[in-house]
């Protein structure tokens, strides 16, 4: 799916594609409920993590825009996506303190 001005708000079917006004501190969207274990310690940390990843890409493809090129990144990330990334990222985090631990 394609993001483009008209996805760049949640929306009812799922998906979420959030942007925030320059200058303004609102969050960007991602939902806390959209995490895979959302009440677990770093889920705070991780959707910050994605909440700036989408200010990234939004800021990218509105800078390709403007040179007329395609978007940079142009997905929108939904929830199931959202809560797969977060186990991966769960997973991977596990493995990494088994490694150091040992």
């Amino acid at each position: 799916m394609r993001a483009d001005r008209s996805t760049c708000q949640s929306r009812r079917d799922g998906f979420v594609a959030p942007v925030r006004a320059l200058g303004s501190t609102r969050d960007l969207g991602l939902p806390r409920d959209a995490l895979y274990a959302p009440d677990d310690s770093g889920a705070e940390r991780f959707l910050s993590l994605l909440n700036s990843w989408i200010e990234m890409t939004m800021v990218l493809n509105e800078l390709a825009r403007s040179m007329g090129q395609p978007d940079f990144y142009p997905f929108v990330m939904s929830k199931p996506t959202v809560a797969k990334l977060r186990f991966v990222h769960l997973v991977v985090q596990d493995a990494r303190s088994a490694t150091t631990a040992s």
